[in-house]
């Protein structure tokens, strides 16, 4: 039961914090002047499918 809550919850706030990884690829030039073999945003949206896939799961 609370499995799932807590991956809807990490989902809510990886779509709260979107914008921020998306500010982040901007501001380093998509991550090139990074030293990461993805970008931010990339990063942050596998990790809200995963979460979302998750509680999808859990809740079966």
């Amino acid at each position: 039961m609370f499995g799932i809550l807590n991956d809807i919850a990490k989902a809510a706030v990886g779509v709260v914090t979107s914008p921020i990884a998306v500010t982040r690829d901007v501001l380093s030039a998509t991550g090139i002047t990074e030293e990461t073999s993805k970008s931010y945003t990339e990063q942050q949206l596998k990790d809200i499918l995963k979460n979302l896939e998750n509680a999808a799961k859990s809740s079966k």
